[in-house]
């Protein structure tokens, strides 16, 4: 059996909705590691930007209510 890459995918460590809004946080173990994550993530159906970086915890988190806008490609 052949394992399939996921190159654009991140691994989500909690899923939660609060006050109507979706969370997602995912390990993050740095500043620069959280530059590189990606702007938005779907998950579930539902687009999710990027929100912060806790240093503390090493997370990152992505929330539902943060503004999210797409380039369109010419």
């Amino acid at each position: 059996m052949k394992a399939r890459t996921l190159p654009d995918a991140i691994t989500i460590t909690a899923a939660f909705v609060l006050e109507g809004e979706t969370v997602l946080e995912t390990d993050c173990r740095d500043f620069d590691h959280w530059l590189s994550l990606p702007s938005a993530v779907e998950y579930d159906g539902v687009v999710c930007g990027k929100s912060g970086w806790s240093s503390d915890t090493n997370r990152a988190c992505y929330k539902s209510r943060q503004a999210v806008a797409f380039a369109r490609r010419r």
